[in-house]
């Protein structure tokens, strides 16, 4: 898998916003298991997790030049059942309180590169890639950079994740090839990421909604 202009683009915008809006973020997903050396054919998007709260919609929404509440996963959000038409129009543009994810969005000069940003909430699977993130130059002549978590850290977040759908067994041999490669114990990490997984509970990448009572409808 190669990275081309678009991607590096992109990867360099969504650090510049987050640095702005001094929020810690780390990359996750293909693209960092690709940066950690794992040979991939291709990659649909770039996941990040977020520290992110209601207070930074707004304004990614005008950085990235798109609705806020198309940024939200906003058919799914959930605001109809307790808030009017109005209060919905008014609030849930500012609502990433029970939001599970972000899309964002860059347009490179060839195509548009889809950002998916997971909210760090109370996760611990997704604190803990943010714990030990290091700065990483994804791409030296340029100087794209972007924070990766540890290497230990970024493989419990995807264990988690597989835990989550019920199919870890189906990637664990990529799983434990990676883990040789950098010399994890993939029995201690599995043990962490089931500790973590218990505690989270299930998460709502489906709908992008999280059951959790958020402010506006504790207010409402």
């Amino acid at each position: 898998m190669r990275l081309d202009a678009d991607a590096y683009a992109a990867i360099a915008r969504f650090d510049a916003t987050m640095q702005q809006l001094d929020v810690r973020y780390a990359m996750v997903g293909s693209v960092a298991r690709h940066l950690y050396g794992e040979a991939r054919f291709g990659y649909g998007d770039i996941d990040f997790v977020a520290d992110l709260n209601d207070s930074h919609l707004e304004p990614l929404s005008k950085m990235f030049g798109r609705p806020a509440n198309s940024i939200l996963p906003s058919p799914l959000d959930s605001l109809c059942g307790w808030l009017s038409d109005e209060q919905i129009e008014s609030e849930r543009a500012r609502c990433i309180c029970q939001a599970d994810y972000i899309w964002l969005s860059h347009l490179g000069r060839r195509r548009c590169i889809a950002l998916h940003v997971y909210i760090a909430h109370n996760y611990p699977s997704r604190w803990v890639c943010l714990q030990r993130a290091q700065r990483y130059i994804v791409r030296p002549r340029s100087g794209v950079a972007t924070y990766l978590p540890h290497v230990e850290d970024l493989m419990i977040g995807h264990i988690v994740w597989h835990l989550d759908y019920d199919r870890f067994q189906a990637a664990r041999m990529r799983t434990e090839h990676f883990c040789k490669r950098h010399k994890l114990n993939i029995d201690y990490l599995i043990q962490r990421a089931t500790r973590y997984g218990r505690m989270e509970g299930p998460h709502y990448r489906y709908d992008g909604i999280r059951p959790a009572k958020c402010r506006y409808q504790q207010a409402a």
